[in-house]
């Protein structure tokens, strides 16, 4: 590139500098966008006046390239320099101000009168046959009352064949300790969570919030092996079919509830409304 090309590419590159993004001394702690489009158009010049004289090579782009950027470096942080000092510090933007976070005041659950409780009952029926042994439990309907549950975590424990035991009822709102012990990383994974399983001490008990139903968990860093089950319950709403099929679950509070059962497609068939 000769000495024309040059100071014509130098001339541009700062002209880019002082007009891109307006004025540079209208504001000259906004200058980012002038400092990289000017930088940028330095390589493109170059390559075009070399191009046009059909005198392309590497060497002369990239000397080139260089020379117009280490001098176009000197003068537009010179002008920079000058212009921060003469116009001081910039008074600081006022900031939008955050609106403040919306929390939800706690709800205060309420305690159950033992004297307005009433009892459930029906029979578990699938494909038109009753289902013994069977868990059922109040699904739904209950959630703004308060359960007495006991203090101690229940502990679920992975050997490293499958989380143990294999069948667990739990009270929402009880802790619940997932555990490894045979030493190794493992995972409780189920629909809504996922919770890890470490070895000894390290395990911290932990309270699942999800709705009452089945979870059927597995361990997600050991996919082969079986999964366990886990059926949320509020407190002592639940009661196991006998040998027809039949259930009662005391101990409800007033108001509408629903009913759940382990069973994939079975049918709650109530005797009392």
């Amino acid at each position: 590139m000769n000495r024309r090309e040059f100071w014509l590419v130098l001339a541009f590159a700062v002209l880019t500098f002082f007009f891109v993004n307006g004025p540079v001394w209208n504001d000259p702690f906004d200058i980012d966008v002038a400092i990289f489009t000017s930088y940028g158009f330095i390589p493109i010049a170059v390559a075009v006046a070399l191009l046009r004289r059909r005198a392309w090579s590497w060497k002369d782009f990239l000397l080139g390239t260089f020379e117009v950027t280490l001098l176009k470096y000197a003068i537009t942080v010179s002008i920079a320099a000058t212009l921060w000092a003469i116009t001081g510090e910039p008074a600081k933007r006022p900031q939008a101000p955050i609106p403040p976070r919306e929390t939800r005041p706690a709800v205060e659950l309420l305690s159950m009168d033992p004297a307005q409780t009433r009892s459930e009952s029906g029979t578990l029926m699938k494909n038109g046959a009753p289902v013994p042994g069977a868990l059922v439990f109040v699904k739904r309907g209950v959630e703004k009352y308060r359960f007495d549950l006991p203090e101690e975590p229940i502990v679920i424990e992975n050997d490293g064949t499958r989380f143990s035991p294999k069948f667990q009822i739990v009270e929402i709102g009880r802790p619940v300790l997932f555990r490894s012990s045979d030493g190794k990383l493992h995972t409780a994974k189920a629909k809504d969570f996922n919770h890890p399983s470490l070895p000894g001490d390290s395990a911290k008990a932990s309270v699942l919030t999800n709705s009452a139903g089945v979870l059927d968990i597995r361990c997600s860093v050991h996919a082969e092996e079986p999964s366990s089950r886990i059926i949320l319950v509020f407190g002592s709403l639940y009661e196991r079919t006998d040998a027809e099929g039949r259930f009662t679950i005391s101990g409800i509070p007033p108001g509408e509830v629903e009913l759940g059962s382990e069973i994939e497609g079975a049918e709650l068939v109530r005797s009392t409304p």
